[in-house]
């Protein structure tokens, strides 16, 4: 005990209490510039969305408040539900078709026993993922052109029906959709699957195999099981790539878009620059997909159990 009433241990404690509290207030000095951001950009952005969303809002005009007018009008709408049905068409197809073909192309890569040509393999799958969706949707156009397309002028050139509309007709245009998605995501999801893959103990196939367990034994009873954490980030980031798919679809079809390759960002894009530019019942459409995307994304991870302490 000194003079002043504080010992030394005590006057120990009262400067790391102040050291501490400089260097926390530091941290959230430095930290300020992405909560700023945060707050202007996509708070902010929240918070006047649906403050548009119930106004009727046209163009650049503010226009009047109106509750939730615009989201009875939805309610109503055909073509918004229309919109919402191939969102989710698209969404099912992408994810039954991607995540198994990526997940068998992982395990073929890992039994191949070069390691370069490995290397050269995932190089070129996961090229049309780095490809730039508009150059890609492009490059498809020009392919499957009824006029000048190379698929209709090979069709014809094996006598197979070459006058296929295949950006405008209804009974193709999906398909074409869901095949150009397939194209450039495959590829990603198979190098992603292809790394979880390299997590795996080569013990538990080496026991397996002494025990006389097949190769589709080890895939569907060790493969598979321990792949789920990766198959459930994987579905629920493709489920949440396909509910916003946009570029692809406005770019590949451009002025031949219709009913069945219309989505429902493709639905609010129309509704806010086209037409009436009625801005308010876009911005209420847009609230509505966001929800139905948080919804889709933690089904998904509930049913597929993202998370859980035995998957860590």
């Amino acid at each position: 005990m000194n003079g002043t009433g504080y010992s030394l241990a005590e006057k120990k404690q009262n400067m790391k209490t102040r050291i501490m509290f400089r260097e926390q207030v530091s941290g959230y000095f430095f930290m300020s510039p992405f909560f700023i951001m945060m707050i202007l950009f996509v708070i902010c952005t929240f918070v006047y969305g649906f403050i548009v969303s119930c106004k009727d809002a046209q163009g650049i005009s503010p226009g009047q408040f109106v509750g939730l007018e615009n989201y009875r009008t939805l309610v109503h709408d055909g073509q918004f539900w229309q919109s919402i049905y191939v969102t989710f068409k698209f969404m099912f197809v992408c994810i039954i078709t991607q995540l198994p073909a990526g997940l068998i192309l992982a395990v073929w890569l890992q039994s191949i026993p070069y390691k370069r040509i490995r290397g050269v393999l995932q190089a070129a799958f996961f090229v049309p993922f780095l490809m730039n969706t508009v150059v890609a949707a492009l490059l498809f156009r020009t392919l499957f052109d009824s006029d000048t397309g190379m698929i209709n002028w090979a069709m014809g050139a094996l006598h197979l029906p070459n006058h296929i509309e295949w950006l405008y007709d209804k009974s193709y245009s999906f398909i074409l959709l869901v095949l150009v998605a397939f194209w450039q995501g495959i590829g990603f999801q198979a190098v992603y699957f292809y790394s979880y893959l390299q997590t795996i103990d080569p013990s538990l196939y080496e026991a397996a195999r002494i025990d006389g367990a097949t190769g589709r034994q080890m895939f569907f009873r060790i493969t598979i099981p321990l792949m789920r954490p990766a198959v459930t980030f994987m579905a629920v980031t493709s489920a949440i790539g396909s509910l916003l798919v946009f570029d692809l679809v406005y770019m590949l079809f451009q002025y031949g878009i219709n009913e069945n390759v219309a989505t429902v960002l493709i639905y609010i894009y129309g509704k806010a620059f086209h037409g009436d530019f009625n801005v308010g019942l876009a911005a209420a459409a847009g609230w509505v997909a966001f929800f139905i995307i948080l919804g889709v994304s933690l089904l998904q991870i509930r049913f597929l159990g993202l998370g859980r302490e035995k998957d860590n």
